[in-house]
């Protein structure tokens, strides 16, 4: 069986060259990891980049006023979400001609340091500022901005360890809603999508290898072991499923899948044999099989259109908003079984929110700031607590870990939920 495998968990399946390991002790290695609970969400949906918590002891059902809100903070416009590694939260925002990345306390909320640079808004349809998240590996922390600055910084004091931008070194333009991918590690090499895959590496910033160029998605790359034992990389671009050897880049297979704005933005959901991937605007979804040479559809449909935010996978069901941003009121929380690709069920009321989970829970944040825990259940809704978190817009993804829920809005309010019990 396969399994996501994450930055903390590769590292221990890869040589410092970069070249796999035997399958055997791979498959080993990707067991007993997946099998210990992290404390840290250390990357973009988590330590296994599958939008779930490995905690289970959290109070999930509130009082009227909800949970107590441990600390706030106001980062600047943008929509990345947060890590959070060794006690410390990183998340990134745009303000005055600047984007910045920050550093706090994940605890207490008080800010460690913040590194600044001059970069755009681009703000087409939408307010603007980054959308991708940090990924922290060991003591550095990975950052891309919305105009391509492809940053390695010391995570303890935010000192910039090596630079890049991405549309100079790599000769491809800004994409429309600008660079959004979450850069992922993979041994010695950091991996992300810039118009096709490229993986440099993590120490220097030197170009390791690029795949095949397509035009640049807005998700992100996730690593899984295939059914040979290899260690592999997927990611949604804007013009197909790409599954590539993160030793060369070479291109392994492929699913062409495009969307009529342009706009596939999800990261791919590895289950078993089995990558899910959904477009919003009426391009829907497709779960494919994949042997280790090909790609096979075993549905096509329009029950699943997600817009931004990714599924989330629990015993054969997949969980999240089907619907687009401009038409929010109709975006609908749906729940689909993998096994037909039917919807079993729907729920309204969260507009073009995210959705993530913790101990069979849904953690659902709603566009106008509403963050709501249900249950995740093949046969109906169950709500089970809901409070506001914020009066503002948020498209970005809650993060449940150590007993914090972080919520960041649109405009920049970073909420701090203690749920410790």
């Amino acid at each position: 069986m396969w399994r996501c495998a994450a930055a903390a968990l590769v590292v221990i399946a890869w040589g410092c060259d970069g070249v796999s390991a035997d399958p055997e002790r791979v498959n080993q290695a990707l067991t007993q990891e997946a099998s210990r609970p992290t404390r840290d969400w250390p990357a973009f949906r988590g330590p296994y980049r599958n939008g779930i918590s490995t905690q289970s002891e959290w109070q999930n059902e509130w009082p009227a006023d909800g949970p107590k809100r441990a600390w706030s903070a106001q980062v600047g416009l943008g929509y990345s979400s947060v890590a959070v590694a060794a006690g410390r939260l990183f998340t990134m925002g745009h303000r005055d001609g600047q984007e910045s990345v920050y550093c706090f306390d994940a605890e207490t909320g008080k800010q460690l340091w913040k590194h600044s640079y001059d970069c755009g808004l681009i703000d087409y349809l939408h307010p603007g500022g980054p959308g991708a998240t940090p990924t922290v590996d060991a003591d550095a922390v990975f950052t891309v901005s919305k105009e391509g600055h492809l940053h390695a910084l010391d995570a303890a004091k935010g000192a910039v360890r090596w630079m890049l931008k991405l549309p100079d070194t790599l000769g491809v333009p800004t994409a429309e809603w600008g660079f959004t991918s979450s850069p992922l590690v993979l041994g010695n090499l950091l991996i992300l999508d810039a118009g096709g895959l490229v993986a440099f590496d993590k120490a220097t910033g030197k170009q390791s290898w690029r795949s095949t160029v397509y035009r640049v998605g807005y998700g992100s790359p996730i690593s899984f072991t295939g059914p040979q034992g290899k260690t592999l990389v997927a990611a949604l671009t804007n013009d197909c499923l790409v599954v590539v050897d993160p030793g060369d880049g070479r291109e392994i297979a492929k699913y062409d899948w495009t969307s009529q704005y342009v706009t596939s933005g999800t990261t791919p959901v590895v289950v078993g044999r089995t990558i899910f991937i959904s477009t919003g605007y009426g391009t829907g979804c497709t779960l494919l099989e994949f042997d280790g040479v090909k790609l096979a559809p075993l549905f096509r449909n329009e029950e699943m259109s997600n817009h931004m935010a990714t599924c989330v996978e629990k015993e054969g069901r997949l969980y999240g908003i089907d619907g687009n941003s401009h038409t929010a009121r109709q975006c609908k929380l749906v729940c689909l079984d993998m096994a037909t690709g039917k919807r079993l069920w729907e729920q309204r009321g969260f507009g073009c929110g995210a959705v993530t989970m913790a101990d069979g829970k849904l953690l659902i944040q709603s566009d106008e700031g509403d963050l709501v825990v249900a249950e995740a259940r093949p046969d109906k809704y169950v709500e089970l607590a809901k409070t506001k978190a914020f009066d503002d817009r948020s498209w970005t993804t809650p993060v449940l870990c150590n007993g914090f829920i972080y919520c960041r809005s649109e405009r920049g309010e970073l909420v701090c939920l203690d749920v410790r019990r």
